[in-house]
């Protein structure tokens, strides 16, 4: 018997080493059994320690690291190319992200103010990353797939404008540009057939989340504190506001990621911005 011809189509992740992109990823793959799912990250994954015991469930046989993928680099055109060879995109969601902790709060004004290769660094990463993405692999998305940005709120400036806070002025700008690419992807993939969205995953208890928050591993987070009381008035310039939500599990926020790219993101409904229980948010 012939061996079967390799698949043509493709699912990617980028950003998929750990925290929310490895958790899409994984879910991805075991969500389309039938379609590879290629996960790409900026390093090789690190080895374990030791095997995993036998009773742990193996990772999906369609999911591959991709490794040596670091979208704040112009070289990851030709490798993100290189990668996909002469197969088409059935889905491209990009997830990764970079916030730094040493930023912190700190607004333009005052002692020190923001660092600016902190700034500079974070758009690489975050504005920068997406329109690279796009340059290697928006054209293979095959028409009716969808490319998905993950966004967050704290970058929209609807949200900005509503908070009236200052700071972290590298990751907050970096991620409304990217809303922005979003949006300017969603008007050229059109004609392609190719749906286009921005979907903020919510609160996730990640790396990244225990470094802004100075949580240590295995250290469970604070309960959120309750709305602001009566007469609290907004928080002072140049403070974030606080969370108001427990974070979730990375596996928890995939499942729910990929449920609204599924029942959300169509030609009909291209270039809008979704929150973590799929209700569309306001640029």
């Amino acid at each position: 018997m012939a061996d079967d011809p390799a698949p043509t189509e493709v699912c990617i992740v980028i950003g998929a080493s750990r925290g929310l992109g490895a958790a899409i990823a994984a879910e991805l793959a075991r969500r389309d059994p039938g379609c590879p799912v290629l996960a790409t990250m900026r390093r090789s994954p690190a080895a374990p320690p030791a095997p995993p015991p036998p009773a742990a469930p193996p990772g999906p046989a369609n999911l591959t690291p991709v490794p040596g993928i670091d979208i704040a680099s112009d070289a990851c055109v030709a490798a993100l190319q290189a990668a996909l060879g002469d197969r088409l995109i059935r889905t491209l969601i990009i997830s990764a992200a970079e916030m730094l902790p040493d930023e912190g709060c700190r607004s333009l004004l005052g002692k020190g103010g923001a660092g600016l290769a902190a700034v500079e660094s974070q758009f690489q990463a975050n504005a920068l990353g997406p329109v690279r993405v796009a340059a290697a692999l928006a054209g293979r998305i095959r028409p009716g797939g969808k490319c998905v940005l993950v966004a967050s709120r704290t970058g929209l400036p609807s949200r900005i404008r509503a908070a009236g806070t200052g700071g972290m002025v590298g990751y907050r700008a970096s991620k409304a540009a990217a809303a922005a690419v979003g949006l300017i992807l969603a008007a050229d993939l059109a004609p392609q057939g190719v749906a286009v969205a921005s979907i903020h995953p919510g609160t996730i208890l990640t790396d990244m989340y225990r470094a802004w928050h100075g949580l240590k591993e295995g250290e469970a987070p604070p309960p959120p504190p309750a709305a602001a009381a009566a007469g609290g008035g907004a928080p002072a310039a140049g403070v974030i506001a606080p969370r108001t939500h427990a974070p979730v599990t990375p596996e928890l926020a995939a499942s729910r990621f990929l449920d609204i790219v599924e029942s959300r993101v169509s030609l009909e409904t291209t270039g809008r911005v979704w929150d973590e229980q799929g209700r569309e948010m306001v640029m």
